[in-house]
């Protein structure tokens, strides 16, 4: 048993060691949105309540280099500036996904055609689930806050790293360590290469073993890229490999509860039922 505890420790530091560029960019973007943008400027961004919001979302999302634990002050931001619902859970799904540097890496280690239709079946799950779940359940509308803007300047740049500094430390903190968590836990439970052998092509059942297997995992978009392109190499299932990057990169455990806190339970159930079926 000391060993499972050390090995789940070990996973725990290697998993925040791989995050903290991603999560402290997400800071960052957090306090550009507030300080530089404004929330008006956000929601524009975010094509407001259109629908080309979701679309929208996600390709913003795939431009940033943020995980799913780094999107969280992302879209505490959006929520804040009002963006609608459907469009916040594309980002939030979207962003860990892909960013230009992961991409073309990806390209360059695998079969270019399959990445490809790996980002662009993101778009169409991405799109399907905010839109099905904003029909079953419409999101909550809500007004933007109302932030006092600064003069322009150095201090509106140190306005930045303060905003991005108090996000750090105003509760979100807790959503990331419950993030880091799900896979450290995981890896007490599934023993070494439990997962290599559980995704051979030949299995049928191997994407719907590896969606139950992600839904609690986090990893970073560059180390997902990676473990893609080694199942690629070694001829495992490519449907076990896009469940594994859809809800091992896209969401983890502090998604869910922000999205629980913050929509409800019933619609959260639905948001990961959804993107979970698809």
């Amino acid at each position: 048993m000391q060993t499972q505890l050390l090995g789940m420790l070990y996973r725990f530091l290697e998993v925040s060691a791989n995050a903290a560029p991603t999560i402290l960019v997400g800071f960052l973007i957090a306090g550009i949105i507030k300080r530089l943008m404004g929330y008006e400027l956000t929601r524009a961004w975010f094509g407001g309540s259109s629908l080309r919001s979701i679309p929208q979302a996600w390709l913003i999302g795939m431009l940033l280099p943020v995980c799913s634990l780094g999107a969280l002050p992302v879209i505490r931001q959006l929520h804040k500036a009002g963006v609608p619902g459907g469009a916040i859970l594309a980002f939030a799904i979207s962003a860990p996904l892909f960013n230009p540097i992961s991409l073309l890496y990806g390209l360059s280690v695998g079969d270019p055609l399959v990445i490809l239709t790996f980002a662009t079946l993101s778009l169409l799950i991405v799109t399907a689930v905010g839109v099905m779940v904003e029909k079953l359940m419409p999101f909550p509308a809500r007004e933007a806050e109302n932030v006092p803007p600064v003069s322009y300047g150095l201090r509106r740049m140190a306005a930045v790293g303060v905003t991005a500094s108090r996000e750090a430390w105003s509760g979100l903190m807790g959503y990331v360590l419950l993030g880091l968590l799900g896979s450290a836990v995981l890896s007490l439970f599934l023993p070494y290469g439990f997962l290599q052998d559980k995704a051979e092509r030949s299995d049928v059942w191997a994407p719907l073993f590896m969606a139950v297997v992600s839904l609690p995992m986090y990893e970073t978009p560059m180390t997902m890229i990676i473990k893609l392109g080694d199942m690629f190499q070694h001829g495992n299932s490519v449907g076990a490999a896009f469940s594994l990057m859809i809800l091992g990169a896209g969401i983890n455990a502090g998604v869910y509860l922000w999205l629980w806190l913050h929509y409800g339970k019933l619609r959260t159930f639905a948001c990961v039922a959804v993107l979970f079926v698809i």
